[in-house]
């Protein structure tokens, strides 16, 4: 249920927006310079969505046309507003939730359902190549000169981060004008998590009435969101940490490891925890964490394909969770000759044999052990 508030609502009457807001958080969520989606300040000098990043700000309008064209006159205040931005994005820091303000790349898109009529068609694709750097005749540098008249200057940088999306997942059927965007935004979510689609619907339902509750904030701290509250209303749906993962080869190859090795551990085991480090706001997923002999061990299960970006999100991982004094262990599928820069004892197989070993060393009180299990 959504709490009342005096706030603005700036998605009231627009499911198409929450959904477009959703899709835009959902894109960025493995991303780790990725910090938190602002929404529109009651002051309305930031846009409809913002997306704060580490060095990055992209600004969003969203906007819903169920007939006619765009015309140039209908979004020349959103771009102006876009530039204004663009000039002096300092004096919105408070709207933004920023503690400082330090220079950071700029991003601006303009997102609908709705088509454009022939000059913005035309100003789009001049636009492609301006920021292609193809070649353009003078037909298409007078479609680019659109917006500009004498108390408006293009900037060259400015119209190279300027995005302008038209008919984005715009839905064929009549009675439910988000019938689409809705499905994408259930679909990219089944690709971050291991849930099924009723799973998914329930959860994009419950987050998106919780981006409807931040945009009623009022002040930018409370119109904030960040990955944290998405990762928590999965964990809840899923009742990750009340019930194992049975069906999880993973899960039950650690569990047969512990139950074989020791008699009891000293906490119990927590699944799919979320961790965060404070300094770089970077966040991650933890399988499975558990404490033995004093130890805490973190698991994280690496996937059958090894990219560049896991190897680096495996890295900033290992050191946040040994600065802690904690231990990781990652889990791969065969043996890895390079660890990629990854400590190599922290790098292991997913056979019960190699996982004992490792974890033998750290059983200092024999009593734990089991006696059928203790080794040479």
């Amino acid at each position: 249920m959504i709490i009342p508030s005096s706030g603005k609502d700036i998605f009231e009457g627009s499911a198409y927006q929450v959904y477009a807001a959703i899709q835009l958080f959902l894109n960025e969520i493995d991303n780790p310079s990725f910090i938190s989606l602002v929404n529109e300040s009651p002051r309305n000098q930031v846009e409809d969505v913002n997306l704060i990043f580490d060095n990055k700000i992209k600004f969003v309008q969203i906007k819903k046309r169920d007939q006619n064209h765009w015309t140039p006159s209908e979004i020349r205040d959103i771009i102006y507003k876009f530039f204004e931005n663009y000039q002096d994005p300092s004096r919105i820091r408070s709207d933004l939730n920023l503690p400082d303000y330090k220079k950071y790349k700029l991003e601006f898109q303009f997102i609908t359902d709705g088509d454009f009529n022939k000059d913005l068609t035309n100003f789009i694709k001049a636009l492609s190549k301006f920021q292609l750097k193809e070649f353009m005749d003078s037909d298409e540098e007078a479609n680019l000169n659109l917006f500009q008249d004498e108390s408006f200057g293009m900037n060259v940088d400015f119209l190279s981060n300027l995005v302008l999306l038209r008919k984005h997942q715009s839905s064929s059927n009549l009675n439910d004008n988000c019938e689409t965007i809705k499905k994408i935004c259930i679909q990219d979510l089944k690709k971050k998590v291991s849930i099924d689609d009723n799973q998914a619907e329930k959860i994009i339902d419950l987050f998106s009435e919780k981006i409807k509750e931040k945009s009623r904030g009022e002040d930018p701290c409370s119109r904030t969101l960040v990955k944290r509250e998405l990762f928590e209303i999965i964990s809840k749906e899923k009742g990750i940490n009340k019930q194992k993962n049975k069906e999880s080869y993973e899960l039950k190859l650690i569990q047969e490891v512990l139950t074989d090795l020791i008699f009891d551990i000293e906490d119990d085991i927590v699944y799919e925890q979320i961790l965060e480090d404070e300094n770089s706001k970077f966040l991650f997923k933890v399988p499975i964490q558990f404490k033995l002999n004093k130890h805490k061990f973190f698991v994280i299960f690496a996937p059958q394909k090894i990219t560049q970006t896991l190897i680096n999100d495996f890295l900033r991982m290992e050191v946040i969770i040994t600065k802690d004094d904690g231990i990781p262990m990652f889990l791969f599928k065969k043996n890895m000759e390079d660890h990629y820069g990854l400590e190599s004892e922290h790098c292991l197989t997913y056979d019960k044999e190699t996982i004992q070993q490792f974890l033998q060393s750290y059983v200092k009180n024999k009593e734990h052990l089991n006696d059928g299990n203790q080794f040479e």
